[in-house]
């Protein structure tokens, strides 16, 4: 369906209605779509504003002649404006490349990449979004070449990507960065929560309270910072020279896989007292779970999550957790973009924030 580059995505230096008017005229303009018009959550994906604003701005259309609703509601294009509006001088474009476009309306990433889009703004650089779950398979060199041979942008970002997409653009020299990390190897700029250094102190933190059987919950299926999560977990328990026992526990990423991986641990007659939760949704699984199993938190188990989520706010008791700042995440990722589009391919700058703990009442 897509023919050409779409419009960059908005600022909010004016109206959103108005700016999404003028994303939706400038797309006609350069005949991004022929015949229908994407539905509406698509839309709202690809400009960036929510429904009731993309809805006020197709009625604009509608009534400018350009679109017509059809018996089954879909919109039906009409007409093509001949001249694209005109936005001011050209800006330099930063692609970014998601797998799906839930994962940009999360809380803490919707903060993150809100600032980052501000900051861009100001220097001069517009975002542009590209939804392709193919570029995030094990295999996704073709999906790739077509992407970046039909999409001219100065630099990519690439979101919660796979060491497959991100060894393509390695290898290839494409100007991007990485929001997450790499694996060691994949030499590129990319911008983490330092997830090593939380599971390294959350050992800590566990063997001050008395631990000194600590497991380590993780997907069998790691990404980059799950590695480097494990390998300073096993570092920090070796510093305290045997006093600690310590097992590395891998699940499916389900609900199911956290719970039989939990079951196992239980059944072993293990002396476990205290569990490290890799991603937060699944300490919120861990952690209902063992209350469902018997276990007394933090009195038989103590819980820490690696990493902080809105919805851990609602647990009972409060899960221990790391806390990052979505605006100093947004911040560096801006940075790292405008410094691979001066300098194109060759910055291999990691930025790390260091995320501070929240005790919670799990430990």
């Amino acid at each position: 369906m897509t023919k050409s580059k779409a419009p960059p995505a908005l600022s909010r230096a004016s109206s959103l209605t108005v700016q999404a008017v003028q994303w939706l005229r400038k797309a006609l303009a350069d005949r991004i779509w022929t015949g229908i018009l994407p539905g509406e959550r698509e839309l709202c994906d690809c400009i960036g504003v929510s429904r009731p604003t993309l809805r006020l701005a197709l009625e604009q259309i509608e009534k400018d002649g350009l679109v017509e609703v059809t018996h089954g509601k879909r919109r039906r294009i009409i007409a093509h404006p001949s001249v694209a509006i005109r936005t001011g001088p050209a800006k330099r474009i930063i692609g970014m490349l998601l797998a799906e476009p839930g994962y940009v309306r999360l809380p803490f990433q919707s903060g993150i990449f809100e600032t980052m889009r501000d900051r861009l703004e100001k220097l001069g650089l517009l975002v542009e979004t590209h939804v392709s779950a193919p570029c995030f398979s094990g295999r996704p060199d073709r999906a790739l070449e077509k992407l970046t041979s039909l999409h001219r942008v100065d630099a990519w970002l690439l979101v919660h990507s796979p060491p497959s997409t991100q060894n393509w653009f390695a290898r290839n020299h494409v100007p991007c960065v990485v929001a997450g990390s790499c694996e060691p190897s994949t030499l590129l700029p990319s911008v983490d929560i330092d997830h090593g250094a939380a599971c390294h102190h959350a050992v800590g933190v566990l063997a001050r309270a008395g631990r000194k059987n600590i497991a380590l919950l993780t997907p069998k299926r790691a990404q980059p910072g799950d590695i480097e999560s494990e390998m300073e977990f096993q570092s920090a328990v070796k510093a305290h020279r045997g006093a600690i026992a310590s097992r590395v526990i891998r699940h499916e990423e389900s609900v199911p896989g956290v719970m039989r991986s939990l079951d196992a641990l239980l059944s072993r007659e293990s002396s476990t007292d205290a569990i490290i939760v890799a991603r937060p949704s699944y300490a919120l699984a861990a952690l209902t779970y063992l209350q469902k199993s018997g276990c007394r938190i933090p009195k038989d188990m103590a819980l820490i999550a690696r990493s902080d989520d809105p919805m851990l706010d609602f647990a009972t008791p409060r899960i221990s957790c790391y806390r990052a700042e979505a605006a100093v995440y947004g911040r560096q990722l801006a940075d790292g973009l405008a410094e691979v589009v001066a300098s194109g391919f060759g910055s291999h700058r990691r930025a790390r924030q260091l995320p501070v703990f929240m005790p919670g009442e799990t430990v």
